[in-house]
């Protein structure tokens, strides 16, 4: 089974996509922040990262370059979330060293969110460079 680390700070918001996730099949662990995430990748592997880009303690682009940069989780697909404007979002986070898969407003859908991360799955095989396709 699959297995996906969330990461926000709104409760309500982990507790749809958790529930979201597990009825689909995915194994589901939860963080309230960056920090909270990085404790949380030192215990467990994971398929995919789905993080807010914008929280309190560590946003969701320091989370991603602290990634980047341990050869354990370089490779970790990652899914942005927003509740920013996506176009000013996109244009001031798309930085190559970030490496994130998609770039998502929160708004979207639960099933979108899930197809993407379906999609970073079949695309992943092995581990090798992270998917760049930004829609």
């Amino acid at each position: 089974m699959p297995k996906v680390l969330i990461v926000d700070d709104d409760a309500s918001f982990i507790f749809m996509l958790e529930s979201r996730f597990t009825e689909a099949g995915y194994i589901v662990e939860t963080a309230g922040n960056g920090s909270q995430a990085l404790e949380k990748l030192e215990l467990f592997d994971f398929d995919v990262l789905i993080s807010d880009v914008m929280m309190p303690d560590m946003d969701g682009m320091e989370l991603v370059k602290k990634l980047r940069s341990s050869t354990e989780t370089r490779d970790l697909p990652v899914i942005f979330l927003t509740g920013s404007s996506y176009y000013e979002i996109d244009v001031a986070w798309r930085k190559p060293e970030l490496k994130y898969a998609y770039l998502l407003s929160k708004t979207c859908g639960l099933d979108e969110l899930l197809e993407k991360v379906e999609a970073i799955l079949r695309a992943d095989t092995g581990r090798g460079p992270v998917m760049r396709g930004h829609e």
